[in-house]
């Protein structure tokens, strides 16, 4: 235009001129003409592209459409075009508030845990019902829990929560110390704690003296990172003789960032006498511990290791038992070193005994499955079968616990803590009290599952011997374990094995022994309980809910077990345990009856044992 006036066009091709001058802007001009036109990206300068509002029905001349919600989702039409999103569809997820974070102690090595619950609503749905990723359960440590809700369109919204399980914290199991030895007292959580230091506080008493016994007083073990800690002190060689077993009982107190585990006092038992030795064993092959050997891969060797509560005594080693076929081609006493490269695949067992020198002359022994395999098992990098995040190749088949559970199935690190079923770390395991070792039986180990679960086919085709099945009805499942490195010979120990199915009516623990199938033997140093629990989840050996029978409808079986006992099935006191066997019923259907029709001897035992059991059970759900 001039300075006069403008021309103006109109729809209907009418000129207008002479009009008052003013200066024109237009918002989108952006090659400075005076004019809208397809060089202008945003005619009417609202912050959204010409191409953006003519897609979805809205007018690149109106700048007031905008601050519009046209499809009613809670975000206007320019803060869709701004987040890539379109105005004309609900693309706007409900906003999802989580419930406070959680902080609570461990109840067992997973624990329920109450979250609470979120909230979540939706600009178009209003409120819509928010879940979350987990199960329930946690383990000791730190966790995020991530809730979410989706509205009718299907736009999903998510907040997270924080869990931290305190874990339990447990002395290891009473042990034996010489006059003038150094004693390591080991103190376990059951899992990381979301916060360090965990302190622990203790006590000391005892039949002993301070200072003239040792040299331990009042005072705190600091777990800074990871799960355990040593709390060391000295005994004191008096120069005495012929004096009584002295104790040392250290109590611990209230810890903080953890919490008391019912193993809340640990025994050091002094001794003048002599001890016998306990024994381990592990195999080694290409520096790799493992218990599955490939033919083809080297030497394996076989380390005794030996743990001597009389330091001064020196030890003999008789590896003679072990298998004809296998052949010891080094020198060294505490060690057997094979070559299995001609070896038939298949199971073959080393046994050791060590005899010290003292007076008397004390001995222990060990055993030890290994499954030779003609090749290595190839493993997949892109494998995680035990979903540990570590993939399979790179854990390998090896066995660094020496529970008899390769590396790549085996996702629990605790010592003290077995798989009944392969692949499933995170329910259904076998604990037994911190301190000693878990291991999978010589059935388990041989059915090559991976687990401590066994059948009735397994056991008959690895028992030694005739096997006659069991009369009993299994109901709870059937588990093969070992537990080794007790740190006391004769100890009974607690072992906790969940069902597969609740304690049935008529219940009774079946017990395989050398000499065929029998019921636990019960008296003040072997016991049997249960425990409510829930299915797969056990609170720990020794908790104040294990109650003593089988109680209908529990979950959690706990078993007390006296090494070298009437229910140790290896038959020997030498530090370990072996117990084959799990919950059955006595039902009437099992009464054995003549020919004739009358009932025979068995028959009126089981019936009588099928009467005893009613009237127990009955009792029980009377009190």
């Amino acid at each position: 235009g001039s300075t006069g006036g403008v021309v103006v066009g109109v729809n209907d091709g009418t000129v207008i001129t002479n009009l008052p001058a003013f200066n024109l802007v237009v918002v989108g001009d952006l090659d400075g003409d005076g004019l809208g036109d397809d060089v202008d990206t945003d005619i009417d300068g609202d912050g959204m592209d010409n191409t953006f509002e003519t897609a979805h029905g809205l007018d690149p001349y109106d700048p007031s459409d905008a601050a519009l919600d046209s499809d009613g989702d809670g975000l206007t039409n320019l803060e869709e075009f701004n987040q890539g999103l379109d105005p004309t569809a609900d693309d706007n997820p409900p906003t999802v508030t989580a419930p406070a974070d959680v902080l609570v102690n461990a109840t067992g090595l997973y624990t329920m845990v109450d979250l609470g619950q979120a909230t979540a609503m939706d600009v178009k749905d209003g409120e819509v019902t928010a879940s979350s990723d987990s199960g329930g359960y946690f383990a000791p440590g730190k966790h995020t829990v991530t809730w979410s809700a989706k509205d009718a369109a299907g736009n999903e919204g998510t907040a997270t929560q924080t869990v931290e399980v305190l874990p339990l914290v447990q002395f290891a199991k009473g042990q034996y110390a010489d006059e003038g030895a150094t004693v390591n007292v080991r103190v376990y959580l059951n899992g990381p704690s979301p916060r360090y230091p965990v302190q622990v506080p203790y006590t000391v008493s005892g039949t002993a003296t301070q200072p003239d016994d040792y040299t331990l007083a009042d005072g705190v073990v600091t777990i800074n990172s990871g799960t355990e800690a040593t709390l060391s002190f000295n005994t004191v060689d008096d120069g005495k003789t012929g004096e009584p077993l002295e104790t040392v009982e250290i109590t611990m107190g209230t810890p903080s960032n953890a919490t008391p585990g019912p193993h809340d006092v640990h025994t050091v038992s002094i001794v003048e006498s002599n001890v016998a030795p306990r024994v381990e064993l592990q195999a080694e092959q290409q520096t790799v511990n493992t218990n599955v050997v490939a033919a083809g891969n080297g030497l394996v060797t076989v380390y005794a290791t030996v743990t001597d509560p009389n330091v001064a005594d020196s030890h003999s080693y008789d590896w003679s038992a072990s298998d004809n076929s296998l052949v010891d081609t080094d020198s060294a006493d505490d060690s057997f070193t094979f070559d299995p490269l001609n070896l038939p695949a298949g199971n073959y067992t080393l046994r050791v005994t060590v005899s010290d020198d003292g007076a008397p002359s004390e001995s222990g022994s060990a055993q030890l499955k290994l499954n030779v395999i003609s090749a290595a098992p190839v493993l997949s990098s892109t494998t995680d079968s035990d979903s540990d995040g570590v993939d399979d190749a790179t854990e390998g088949y090896g066995d660094s616990d020496n529970d008899g559970v390769s590396d790549y199935l085996d996702a629990i690190g605790a010592a003290n803590v077995l798989q009944e079923q392969a692949g499933t770390s995170n329910k259904f395991l076998i604990e037994t009290e911190p301190g000693v070792k878990l291991k999978l039986g010589m059935t388990a180990f041989m059915a090559g599952n991976n687990d401590a679960q066994v059948t009735e086919s397994d056991i008959s085709t690895n028992y030694n011997g005739v096997y006659v099945p069991d009369t009993v009805q299994n109901v709870g499942g059937l588990f093969d374990f070992e537990v080794n490195d007790l740190p006391q010979s004769a100890q009974s120990m607690q072992i906790v094995l969940p069902q597969l199915q609740p304690v049935p009516e008529y219940a009774v623990y079946r017990k395989l022994m050398p000499a065929g199938w029998g019921n636990f033997v019960i008296n003040d140093r072997n016991r049997i309980a249960s425990a409510p629990g829930e299915q797969g989840y056990c609170p720990p050996p020794g908790d104040t809910a294990y109650t003593e029978g089988l109680t209908t409808g529990d979950w959690c079986v706990q078993l007390t077990i006296e090494d070298g006992g009437p229910n140790d099935a290896d038959g020997e006191v030498n530090n370990a345990i072996a117990d084959p066997g799990g919950v059955g019923t006595m039902q009437l259907a099992s009464v054995e009856v003549s020919g004739s029709g009358a009932l025979t001897i068995p028959g009126l035992l089981t019936l009588l044992l099928t009467w005893l059991f009613g009237w127990r059970a009955s009792i029980r759900r009377k009190q």
